[in-house]
């Protein structure tokens, strides 16, 4: 396993294949392999803004979105909803907009996220998540490149907090995550990963978590308490006002 850099390989691609039928020529493949890259380079870069290396809340993913990498959450030249949501959610209603992207990334990251993908392909998997494919897709993704990056966190010293809070991004992401991690987490992660219900369910498009904002919907799934202010040392905090309109939420006590 490569230290910086898990590049997509032949088995990637016969997984792949085996979900999606048949590639539409050389051309996807390079773009799957080009975007891919992209990502694991912003990835890596954004590691640098973790003053602490502890991990508080761990955010799975699919992948760089279909668009590009300006959809990135990691991308620190642009301003993707996602993130911008993502951001509301622990700073309070609105700050995305008044955060540069440098900014929003360091604040994440002093807020102790981390957000990994479990798979590695540009794609929309929006309809296509309820397979047995999609579940063995996503169980390749955890066991390679998913563990790739949980290597090279490992070796820059990180650690996954003792209260440390999981989510998942997408509801049909829910169940084939949490089959994976029951088959292979202890062996990647050290321990066993427990995922919240309900999952943030996020639209891409629109940035929203189902039905209702991201931001809220983030909190909830977090279990941010309603006037937990996050205060970053670069300053990013949520406001007082935009934290009490969140309802209150009972934190639950995760037993072993």
């Amino acid at each position: 396993m490569t230290a910086t850099f898990q590049p997509l390989g032949e088995t990637d691609f016969e997984h792949l294949a085996r979900f999606i039928g048949a590639f539409s020529g050389p051309d996807e493949r390079a773009r799957l392999t080009e975007q891919h890259r992209l990502a694991w380079g912003f990835w890596l870069r954004n590691l640098d803004r973790y003053i602490s290396r502890e991990i508080r809340y761990l955010l799975f993913g699919e992948a760089v979105p279909p668009i590009g990498v300006g959809g990135y959450a990691y991308n620190d030249e642009t301003k993707p909803r996602f993130r911008g949501a993502i951001y509301n959610g622990f700073f309070g209603k609105g700050a995305s907009t008044r955060a540069t992207p440098e900014k929003a990334l360091q604040d994440l990251a002093d807020a102790g996220l981390m957000i990994l993908d479990c798979l590695p392909y540009a794609l929309d998997y929006s309809g296509r998540r309820n397979t047995r494919a999609y579940a063995e897709l996503v169980r390749h993704g955890l066991e390679t490149h998913t563990a790739a990056k949980v290597h090279v966190l490992r070796e820059r010293g990180f650690t996954f907090a003792e209260d440390l809070r999981v989510a998942c991004a997408y509801a049909g992401l829910l169940e084939p995550l949490r089959e994976a991690l029951a088959v292979s987490g202890g062996r990647i992660f050290g321990r066993r990963i427990e995922v919240a219900q309900p999952a943030l369910n996020v639209d891409l498009a629109t940035g929203k978590g189902g039905r209702q904002p991201l931001g809220p919907t983030t909190r909830a799934v977090f279990e941010l308490d309603d006037h937990e202010l996050i205060t970053s040392p670069t300053g990013g905090r949520a406001e007082a006002e935009c934290a009490r309109s969140v309802p209150a939420l009972t934190k639950r006590t995760k037993s072993d």
